[in-house]
């Protein structure tokens, strides 16, 4: 048995696992193609931070227990021991799954022969009806690690992360209706059960309204919105690893890893909190070396955090935050990926109690965020803090007028349960944004002349690029 991980159908990753668990049972090496699955990989890499890359490529909730079974279920088809006993296994058994940015996983029988478990590629139309019932199972799955009887036929199996229930499917804006991707065929976006959480109330609102809002700030952010199916409230996410290229033409694919991804973490160390090398300025860094733009996407990223702590947001972590793989005059390059899955802890029963994931500058606390912190922050990440407080300026001076738009939209355009509490949350958001967007632009005073023309510059560059 082997497992190759291909970009762009040159092998990036060899894998040979046995039966034995990882990692005296899995063999793993580099591929020609190393350096263009990630920032952080290279043939020099010890093997634990590459199975560390591939963790990534599996479910971390209760999905997990169907790749298994599926990999269990196919190696007992060509002759091989059923036992799964590492990611190898589950990535060999699962190979016929559509996987994130342009990762191809080819599996090999005992005898070298390509395995090929995928029907034919296509879609299938699928009513809102049924949308709800795979919502319904996708979160029943992911809590439980079963997957109910009535989600056996159309539901696919993804490697997303995240502890929600997670559908993965393309729109179709001719018959205006679901399609639910076959065999290697791509979706476009990712419908996410927000529902039957009391301490996060019209959740699903709330993160449209927050990724709106920061969109309309001028931060990158996921075309998100709010949607009920079967009563299920429902996260719609546009994928940023996806391209749509027109009705009835395929789905482009667009590199990119996760943050924990390039710089070697495992998925359940997302939330690690004694490892200042695993900080906002590991991310800046990163920028330095490989980014396509090293100044723009810093400026992208300052922006970024700033956004996130202005608003309130408890749960950014390393796992969305991501970087896109581009082409550049020195090869593969990265941009910063858009942001998603933000939202915002105001109007929960955790205001003013819960702290920042990730600090700034040595601050965990919302309220406590300085001019000084961002300095720091600067220092630590070698970035010039003159651009810094310029990012910070703008998100400050464009979210609180960002957010009443944004509450507008969502109003008209959005689908919700509880259209009282969430506007009776967004109203508490905007209210400790707009209090921090004061203070902070107070304490940076106004915008250096001098500044005016790159700041401009910098951040009025959003486009999107191909991997």
């Amino acid at each position: 048995m082997e497992v190759r991980i291909e970009i762009d159908g040159e092998t990036a990753l060899r894998l040979r696992p046995n039966v034995r668990a990882w990692p005296e049972g899995e063999a793993i090496e580099a591929g020609p193609a190393i350096h263009e699955l990630s920032c952080g990989l290279d043939a020099a890499t010890p093997r634990s931070r590459m199975v560390a890359w591939l963790e990534h490529l599996v479910p971390e909730n209760g999905h997990r227990e169907r790749f298994k079974a599926i990999a269990a279920k196919r190696m007992a088809r060509v002759g091989a021991p059923g036992h799964v006993a590492n990611v190898g296994h589950e990535l060999w058994g699962n190979s016929d799954r559509e996987f994130t940015g342009k990762v191809d996983v080819v599996a090999t029988d005992a005898e070298g022969n390509l395995v090929e478990w995928s029907e034919e590629e296509g879609y299938e139309a699928v009513s809102n009806d049924l949308v709800g019932v795979l919502l319904a199972a996708a979160g029943r799955q992911a809590e439980q690690g079963r997957m109910p009887p009535e989600a056996e036929v159309s539901l696919r199996d993804h490697g997303l992360s995240g502890m929600r229930g997670k559908v993965c499917l393309r729109w179709s804006e001719r018959g205006r209706t679901w399609l639910a991707p076959k065999g290697k065929a791509l979706s476009t976006h990712i419908l996410k059960n927000e529902s039957d959480r009391e301490w996060l109330p019209a959740e699903a609102g709330i993160e449209s309204f927050c990724q709106r809002a920061l969109a309309l700030a001028g931060i990158d952010a996921n075309d998100t919105r709010a949607r009920v199916y079967n009563g299920i409230e429902t996260v719609v996410s546009r994928r940023s690893d996806r391209m749509e290229q027109g009705e009835g033409k395929p789905v482009e694919r667009i590199h990119q890893e996760e943050w924990s991804q390039a710089i070697g973490l495992f998925p359940y160390e997302k939330y690690i909190d004694d490892r200042p090398d695993t900080e906002w300025p590991s991310l800046f860094r990163l920028l330095q070396r490989h980014g396509q733009d090293p100044e723009r996407e810093q400026y992208k990223l300052a922006k970024a955090i700033a956004g996130i702590v202005l608003s309130g947001n408890a749960d950014v972590h390393r796992r969305n935050i991501g970087l896109q793989h581009v082409r550049g005059r020195e090869g593969r390059q990265c941009v910063l990926a858009p942001l998603y899955d933000c939202s915002s802890i105001e109007g929960t029963q955790w205001t003013g109690t819960k702290r920042m994931q990730i600090p700034v500058g040595g601050a965990i606390e919302f309220d406590e965020v300085t001019d000084e912190h961002w300095r720091r922050l600067a220092n630590a990440a070698g970035a010039d803090a003159g651009m810094v407080m310029d990012a910070v300026r703008e998100s400050a001076e464009k979210l609180p007028d960002a957010m009443a738009q944004a509450a507008e939209r969502v109003r008209i355009g959005d689908e919700v349960r509880q259209p009282k509490t969430r506007d009776t949350r967004i109203e508490t958001i905007r209210e400790h944004t707009e209090r921090r967007c004061r203070e902070i632009l107070r304490r940076l005073g106004p915008r250096p002349e001098k500044r005016q023309s790159r700041t401009q510059t910098a951040g009025a560059d959003r486009r999107r690029h191909r991997g």
